[in-house]
């Protein structure tokens, strides 16, 4: 029986604690873990929304 866990985090780019590249890191150590047979994938989505006509902010969804 496969299942599938899926993880989302949506980050911003002024997060502190957040970033991008912790998550990768937080990835990787999950990956290591995983059995010979655990299919992985790592996506990160960079995009820009606006919240209001004077402020924009870049989010990236990792999944």
């Amino acid at each position: 029986m496969i299942q599938r866990f899926p993880i989302l985090y949506i980050t911003g780019d002024d997060d502190k604690y957040l970033h991008v590249d912790k998550h990768k890191e937080a990835f990787d150590e999950l990956v290591a873990d995983a059995p010979e047979n655990a299919v992985t994938e790592y996506y990160v989505i960079e995009r820009d929304f606006r919240i209001s006509d004077q402020f924009s902010q870049k989010a990236w969804c990792l999944f």
